[in-house]
């Protein structure tokens, strides 16, 4: 079966916006399995955070791709389900196309109680040698 998401990433022009708060834009994408599809833009200029939080919500994202975020609107995302990706900076395609990258998946913090978004490699157990 293949899973589908929602990724949003908080944008200034084609770039990812440096600050989450000030996001003039958010472009929201569908994931099926390693597919990305662009679904929509929302225009978000005049939003407080808490708009946005909502919105989020709404739009029942899995995962936020920003810049800067505070850490109180960050664990307010998380507390909420939305996993975040914060400290992201330049071109929204470049982000995409390596998006399913092992070093994009590190640096994303979790929301809580909510099922790993990607799976993890089975780690090999290590077993003493005897004698």
């Amino acid at each position: 079966m293949i899973r589908t998401m929602k990724l949003v990433l908080a944008m200034f022009d084609d770039r990812i916006s440096p600050r989450f708060d000030v996001a003039p834009k958010m472009s929201v994408y569908k994931i099926e399995g390693k597919k990305i599809m662009h679904n929509k833009d929302i225009y978000c200029e005049e939003w407080s955070e808490m708009d946005r939080v909502q919105r989020l919500k709404d739009l029942r994202v899995d995962i936020l791709v920003c810049g800067a975020i505070t850490n109180h609107l960050c664990e307010i995302l998380l507390n909420n389900g939305i996993s975040v990706i914060p400290w992201v900076i330049g071109d929204a395609e470049d982000f995409l196309h390596n998006f399913f990258t092992s070093r994009t998946k590190s640096k994303m913090i979790q929301a809580k109680n909510k099922q790993p978004l990607f799976k993890s490699p089975q780690h090999r157990r290590r077993y003493k040698k005897e004698g």
